[in-house]
């Protein structure tokens, strides 16, 4: 019987793909069709935060702005919070504060905002909030960071306003400085629970009491401040109270009500 030439095209008899290929037999003939494995792809995976790389962005984010508010304030912070629960008399010597301790403190205040936002977002996920189908996980995200952001701004720019209006500028110095210190060291206390909660299973009425504590220290903290720098000599404690709530709670009401009615707009429309 006479064979085929050794350079024929013709693939031997129950080879497989790799052979055609391999023999130089073109793709795109009928016989290569015919055995191009062919099947349905698999259902997508489940959305995970701990693997959101905009999470992990942000976390990486957050612990730079530490790092780097750190390196510039760790003076400014060691001195006041030695000196936190003294009253600073006109005639006292201090240390002054340099610009650069300014802005890493306020680094650290940005951070404490960009925390609470992602923090807010990952509690909110971890309950089964699952917001609008037609917005990514990663849009929510940044709705909240947002939001959370205006609410530091507002809060920012009320205080600015009510302390110009009443107070000189030596009290204020004193309470602006106290207060950027309190808020952030809020986000420094917070980071370390909120980058646990994509990968940690941590029950929920812990990670609220932890919160609450950090965050009801440094209004409690804050309180004292603020009476011993502007109330201390009337003593009036029905002042305080008014002051904190029109400064604490009112941009809070604000940016809920803002928030409530933005949902409520995407419901009806989309």
């Amino acid at each position: 019987m006479a064979s085929l030439p050794s350079d024929s095209v013709l693939p031997p008899p129950h080879s497989g793909y790799g052979d055609l290929l391999v023999t130089g037999l073109p793709t795109d003939t009928p016989i290569v069709k015919g055995m191009v494995p062919m099947g349905e792809s698999g259902d997508p995976l489940p959305y995970s935060v701990g693997s959101d790389s905009l999470v992990v962005s942000l976390f990486l984010v957050g612990l730079v702005l530490m790092m780097i508010g750190c390196s510039y304030s760790g003076k400014f912070i060691q001195r006041h919070m030695k000196g936190f629960f003294h009253y600073e008399k006109a005639r006292t010597t201090t240390v002054p504060d340099t610009s650069s301790e300014i802005r890493g403190l306020c680094l650290l205040v940005f951070n404490t905002a960009l925390v609470m936002g992602v923090g807010s977002y990952l509690f909110a996920h971890q309950q089964g909030y699952e917001g609008f189908l037609f917005l990514s996980p990663q849009v929510h995200l940044l709705f909240f960071v947002g939001w959370v952001m205006v609410y530091f701004l507002l809060k920012i720019l009320a205080y600015l306003f009510i302390d110009w209006v009443f107070f000189d500028k030596k009290k204020n110095l004193q309470w602006h400085k106290s207060l950027l210190l309190l808020t952030a060291m809020e986000g420094v206390l917070l980071y370390p629970l909120v980058l646990m909660l994509p990968y940690v299973s941590i029950p929920a009425v812990a990670v609220l009491a932890y919160a609450a504590l950090i965050v009801i220290l440094a209004k409690f903290l804050s309180f004292y401040k603020a009476f011993i720098i502007f109330f201390r000599r009337t003593g009036s404690l029905l002042q305080i109270f008014l002051y904190f709530c029109a400064l604490e709670i009112m941009p809070l009401v604000v940016i809920y009500g803002v928030m409530a009615y933005f949902y409520d707009y995407l419901k009806i429309n989309f």
